[in-house]
């Protein structure tokens, strides 16, 4: 932390579910985003699992503390992207075709 605050960076990217939940826990600084790829391995638990329950609930509760979701495909953003989902940041999916 001390060192995000010394760089003051313009992106802070979390890749995974542990990196992106710590970015997207850290308080907002002026003029910094935060991005998250997630793996899709969190978005991907059944629902009626403990996993599933735990990740869901986490993802949800740091949805809107993100500014942009980048997905390595279209089809790891579909849970995220899912009308029921609505996050306030973007979402965009790269192309590897």
């Amino acid at each position: 932390m001390r060192l995000i605050r010394r760089l003051k960076p313009d992106v802070l990217h979390g890749h995974g579910a542990k990196a992106g939940a710590f970015i997207r826990l850290k308080p907002r600084s002026k003029g910094t985003i935060h991005v998250y790829t997630p793996h899709g391995g969190s978005l991907h638990y059944p629902l009626n699992t403990t996993k599933g329950a735990l990740y869901s609930r986490l993802e949800r509760t740091l949805m809107n503390r993100t500014d942009l979701f980048l997905f390595e495909s279209a089809s790891r953003a579909t849970p995220i992207s899912a009308p029921s989902a609505r996050p306030r940041g973007s979402c965009a999916a790269c192309s590897t075709a």
